[in-house]
């Protein structure tokens, strides 16, 4: 539990925390999109997670009284080529939609091989039983040739606290 990575702060709800598991190839071309799985969890005290079934999801439980929810991500990714004009997008999604507040989005775009990564953290987001939460990436490269490699569990998490308010 050394590495069990949550949001900032004491806790002041239920936690889970989901580790990336293996290696994700992210392809290249416009409209190329993958919503990560994690297959693989450090604690989920809410039971919000399910490692087989939908395991890219954060799912609030119908039936559960929690309506405040804050993540905090990092998916670390590697450039196999160097290659101009990239351009790589993460962004929280509630509900496979575009999540837009709080600056859930982040843009990268760099011409430089080798690991690179992203970072989402929110504050509390209002959300009801049945909302479900991923993390969406796209790699809107033009040329499909140019694939990108999401990398193995210990440098990829995303994780979320609940409260019931």
């Amino acid at each position: 539990m050394s590495d069990l990575i949550l949001p900032s702060g004491p806790a002041i709800g239920d936690r889970v925390s989901l580790a990336h598991s293996g290696y994700v190839t992210i392809p290249a071309g416009v409209g190329a999109n993958v919503y990560l799985p994690f297959g693989a969890e450090q604690i989920d005290e809410a039971g919000v997670h399910d490692d087989v079934v939908n395991n890219s999801r954060i799912e609030i439980p119908v039936g559960s009284k929690y309506n405040r929810i804050k993540f905090n991500s990092r998916i670390r990714f590697q450039r196999v080529a160097r290659w101009a004009d990239s351009h790589i997008v993460m962004y929280l999604a509630k509900n496979r939609a575009s999540y837009t507040e709080n600056d859930t989005h982040v843009f990268y775009n760099s011409t430089a091989q080798g690991f690179h990564q992203f970072k989402v953290a929110t504050d509390w987001l209002e959300c009801v039983p049945g909302d479900y939460w991923e993390l969406h990436v796209v790699n809107v490269h033009a040329s499909a040739t140019y694939n990108m490699l999401i990398t193995a569990a210990a440098n990829s998490y995303f994780s979320a606290e609940l409260m019931k308010v």
